[in-house]
This record gives C-alpha cells, structure tokens and sequence, in this order.
C-alpha cells in the first residue's frame, strides 16, 4: 500500500503547522492527529508531503472525516499561522472532554479562540452543547462552514444556527473556499422581496413585490389585521415609511414589514417610550433560536438600525431619554392611490438616486 500524502504537520521544534512545502528534512515533525514522527518525502518530480512511519492508531484520514474537512483545517491552519496566530489542531480539552477542529492563540492580545470547521449536517442541540463546553472554559468560538454548506441557498434556521459578529455592528456567516484558500464573511442582512443581496434594485419592482405579499397576508386571520381592522386600517394599506426599503439584520421569523408595522403601532399606542421598553418589545417578535452568540445581541441590532432609519425619515425622534412619533404617515384605503403615490416619496426613501436602492457589500 502506498504512503498517506499528508500536506501539514507539526514543527517538533516550534510546536508550529508547516506545510510540507516549507518543511526541512533536518527538523522533526509530528502527526496532527496522533503526535507520532512523520517522514518528510519529496523528490525532483512529485511535490513534497509528510508519511506515517506507520498509520496503525491515526485517525486524521477515518471515516467519519471527509477529504473535504482534512483538506480544509489544513488550510486554514495555514491561513492563521501566516496571520501571526499560534495554531494548535484537535487539542483535546479533557475538563468539557471535547477536542475542537483548532485552538489559536494570538500573542499580542494573550486570547484564545476555538475553532470548528463544519462541513456536514449537524443539529441545534450538538452546536449549543458544543458552545456551553467552551463558555464554561471562557473561551472563544467561530464556526466556519465548509463547501457542501457553500453549494446551496442557506435557510434562516441555518443562518441563525451559525451566525455570529464578524464585524462592527455586523452578524453573519464565515465560509472556506478550499479551491481558492479564502475565508469569506457573509454579512446576514434581510430585505422583504429580496432572496440575495444586490447592489441596486429598483425601488418600484421591490414595492411591487411587498405590495403582493402583503396582500396575501391581508387575507388570513391574524392579531395585526385584527389591530388595524378596529383602527380602520389594512396592512395592504400601510405608510411606504412602514416598508422594509433598507436591508436589515436577519434573524426574524416574519417578514422585516410585519414587524416595523408592529414596531410603529406600540409606539403610536405608548406615545413615549424608552429604549429598555422598545427592545422588551421587540424580543416579543418571532425570532430564531441563535446558538454561536446571544439573541439579545441581534434584536438590539436589528432596533438600532429601525430606528436609526426612522430618525433620517423623520418619522420619530429622542428627546430626554424618550422615543416619540414626529408625525402620522399616511395610511392608505386605496391600493391604486398608493401605488401612485410611491413617487412622491422616492427622494424621503431612498435619496437622490434615480429610483434605486444602492446598498453598501
């Protein structure tokens, strides 16, 4: 049988992940997985790579871990240690008894992160007992998918399974392209009518589609329609201020429309209100279940960015230590009306720009 071509392993020396193309044959090297010496081969024709002087207890190539997984922590391993971080893999962690896919260590601010390279299925009880282990350490975890999670339209019960802050003010989705070596961060944003983020859309072709849903939604039985039945009122019929124009974080059940209309009838009821009573509010709103970071920490998201938007319309404002409605949009009893009228507030919705929404990547 020939030699298991292993690409990566351990410098004995620096205790560092080497890629066997910058490996010295006067330096040692371990197995990733068992810890025993490797051999480094290579010769004038085929590439170098590291073999097992025998495989009898190794793992790193078993069943239950696909090509994909091994070649993608491989990696990345590589990827962190040329970005300055101290890179440990599968390093068993005997107090919470898990072993994660790598441990890093970044020197300069002394703080550890877990890292868990996901490329099959797995459940919402795995990933929350995976978390809970590692918070009870106080340590640090990022979930980063792999390829089969890359080749289809993710659903938002997946998003928020995974989701977690990979910027400022900013939730999403970490990828691994193996082909091309690259880690991509998805940012989680919604916007009613729209499946992907684009750069532009027009403003009338996304009216059109929230009008339609909204429509279809008119037409069940529900609290909403109820509350705007007894107020005279449709939810067909709400202010363009109402709409969803302006890309959301993601993490709600229901649309981002139902929940700004939602949103505005409590403050209209309230009339004042603070900030702690509008984010209780807002975590009564249907939302996913999120297992990589807490729920409190998106809706807070998801409100600033509302209200921050309403603030530019000019639909609310604060003022000491109260949020308030500035003044009443117009409710409309007419579709045919409505749709006419979306013109009108082109330049308050969007800006000066030719009727399309731009949206920043």
């Amino acid at each position: 049988m020939g030699d298991i071509k292993i690409l990566f392993a351990i410098n004995q020396h620096t205790n560092q992940v080497t890629s066997a193309k910058c490996a010295n044959r006067d330096i040692e090297y371990r197995c990733l997985d068992c810890h025993q010496l490797v051999l480094l081969r290579f010769g004038q024709i085929r590439l170098p790579y590291f073999a097992h002087q025998a495989l009898a207890s190794c793992q790193i190539f078993s069943d239950n871990e696909s090509k994909e997984h091994v070649s993608g922590k491989y990696q990345l391993a590589t990827y962190f240690t040329e970005r300055g971080y101290q890179v440990e893999l599968e390093q068993y962690l005997p107090k919470i008894k898990q072993r994660p896919d790598m441990m890093l260590l970044y020197p300069e601010k002394k703080q550890k992160f877990m890292i868990e390279y996901q490329c099959s299925p797995i459940t919402i009880e795995y990933i929350k007992a995976r978390n809970l282990g590692y918070q009870q350490m106080g340590l640090l975890v990022r979930w980063i998918l792999g390829k089969p999670y890359q080749k289809k339209q993710l659903q938002d019960g997946t998003l928020a399974k995974f989701a977690q802050p990979i910027g400022a003010n900013q939730i999403g989705i970490c990828f691994w392209n193996t082909q091309k070596k690259q880690l991509f961060k998805i940012p989680w944003l919604k916007l009613d009518g729209q499946r992907s983020i684009k750069n532009y859309v027009k403003l009338k072709k996304l009216a059109d589609l929230q009008i339609k849903q909204l429509v279809r939604q008119s037409k069940s039985f529900n609290i909403i329609n109820n509350q705007l039945y007894q107020m005279h009122r449709s939810l067909w019929g709400i202010p363009w201020e109402l709409h969803n124009f302006k890309h959301l974080t993601g993490g709600l059940k229901c649309s981002n429309t139902l929940a700004l209309v939602q949103l505005y009838l409590f403050i209209e009821e309230q009339q004042r209100c603070t900030k702690d009573t509008l984010f209780d509010f807002t975590k009564t709103l249907p939302w996913y279940e999120f297992c990589s970071m807490d729920q409190g920490v998106v809706q807070r998201l998801w409100l600033d960015q509302v209200l921050s938007e309403w603030t530019n319309l000019k639909l609310v404002s604060w003022e000491s230590n109260y949020w308030f409605l500035l003044r009443e949009p117009t409710w409309f009893n007419h579709l045919d009306l409505k749709i006419m009228s979306l013109h009108q507030h082109n330049e308050t919705l969007i800006g000066k720009d030719s009727g399309r929404i731009k949206y920043i990547n």
